[in-house]
């Protein structure tokens, strides 16, 4: 995980993503590779992040703002470090 965690960082600062943005993101993303320790990144399907978001929308009762933030922050790893087609 501290790999991915790394790209995923790096690659914030070289697309000049401000600092308190590299930190939402950051701490956002891992909590999903938490959340999803169990499987490999690559392979998770849409589903399965609709489904996390909910969980956090249900058990942390998290904002609209910080859903945004941490649907943004895990579009950033598979659209921006992956290189996949949009997946949200």
């Amino acid at each position: 995980m501290e790999e991915v965690l790394r790209q995923f960082k790096d690659l914030l600062i070289q697309k000049k993503y401000s600092q308190n943005t590299q930190d939402i993101y950051c701490n956002y993303f891992k909590d999903f590779c938490v959340y999803f320790r169990q499987e490999e990144l690559e392979n998770i399907t849409t589903e399965q992040i609709n489904s996390y978001i909910l969980d956090l929308i249900i058990s942390k009762n998290i904002s609209i703002s910080q859903q945004n933030q941490r649907i943004n922050a895990i579009k950033f790893y598979y659209e921006k470090v992956l290189d996949k087609k949009r997946i949200l």
